[in-house]
């Protein structure tokens, strides 16, 4: 029976991917997050890409820190489970050494490994440097383009995974619709700079200002933007959170997804997926992780919305 790889919707999901789907001759692929992965039809064939661990799939290969403790948590050994897990820069350098010494990998593989690393960690040196036009960045940056439909991103995504297993990342990040993608995502992240400065804000509480906070919970629409961007307007921030509306079935509901990154440029010991796991939120980086905050009512929703935000404070100032 044909086996799909489950992934994340992001470049680490998409490396990953090609990897395993070069190794295991898979060409099948569902993109997930890691908080609907566990509505997906996950079968006993299948494999997981960096994303939480599903029982009974076939194979695992994740790096997140709060996955490998969630199942420690669940009474499980992650080393006994089939595939390879570990606390790691990207998905795609736990798959990538879990493969190599059993399988003769293409040389580009390691520009890909290198790139899902970078990316993943965002281990860049400076803005101009995350924003320059770089094969990964330009891969990365065009993943999701600002209309389109999550199935039509997922539709884009299987291109990129089997495009990246097949072809340097270079060949990739230069083909005629890429470069077509990259056009458009130039001219909307201009747009998304000035929506962002209209929008940011910081709570009373932060008199230091040091969360950016992007509330678009108060939206008729659900906004697609990288949040990172808001350093462009407030470099000197040491965090950006961003508040959205979480969707079901097309239609608002009272629960709101919350995503929070480090300043890049700014060294720091809090770990963000550990804060957003013990708060039973979420979980994901050291330096990026999300969530969702559920409540039965609007008001439930604000009040938690405002907890969580002096949590965050007292957490980064402690």
């Amino acid at each position: 029976m044909s086996s799909t790889i489950f992934t994340h919707c992001d470049f680490d999901g998409a490396a990953s991917a090609a990897i395993v789907s070069y190794c295991l001759k898979t060409d099948q692929f569902h993109f997930a997050t890691p908080n609907n992965i566990y509505k997906q039809a996950v079968s006993v064939h299948d494999i997981i890409c960096d994303l939480p661990y599903i029982s009974g799939c076939h194979l695992w290969f994740d790096h997140h820190a709060t996955n490998i403790q969630e199942l420690k948590d669940r009474g499980l050994n992650p080393e006994n489970i089939e595939g390879a897990n570990r606390i790691a820069p990207s998905a795609a350098q736990v798959a990538f050494e879990y493969f190599s010494p059993t399988h003769e990998l293409p040389e580009y593989f390691s520009e890909l490994v290198k790139a899902a690393n970078i990316v993943d960690t965002m281990d860049y040196d400076s803005i101009e440097s995350w924003l320059a036009a770089t094969p990964m960045n330009i891969l990365n940056d065009t993943i999701n383009i600002n209309s389109e439909s999550y199935p039509a991103m997922s539709h884009h995504l299987a291109w990129l995974t089997r495009q990246l297993r097949d072809e340097p990342l270079e060949a990739v990040a230069g083909s005629d619709k890429i470069q077509s993608r990259w056009a458009q995502k130039l001219v909307t992240r201009e747009k998304d700079i000035e929506f962002i400065e209209k929008l940011h804000s910081f709570i009373p509480e932060d008199e230091d200002r040091q969360i950016v906070v992007i509330d678009c919970s108060n939206l008729s629409f659900a906004p697609k933007f990288n949040k990172t961007l808001g350093l462009v307007i407030q470099p000197t921030a040491q965090y950006i959170l961003l508040i959205a509306n979480e969707v079901s079935y097309g239609r608002k509901t009272n629960n709101l997804k919350i995503s929070v990154a480090k300043n890049f440029l700014t060294p720091s010991d809090k770990q963000l997926g550990v804060f957003m796991e013990e708060l039973k939120l979420g979980g994901g980086h050291d330096n990026a992780a999300g969530g969702v905050i559920r409540a039965g009512s609007k008001n439930e929703r604000l009040r938690k919305l405002k907890d969580f935000q002096l949590d965050l404070l007292d957490y980064i100032n402690s």
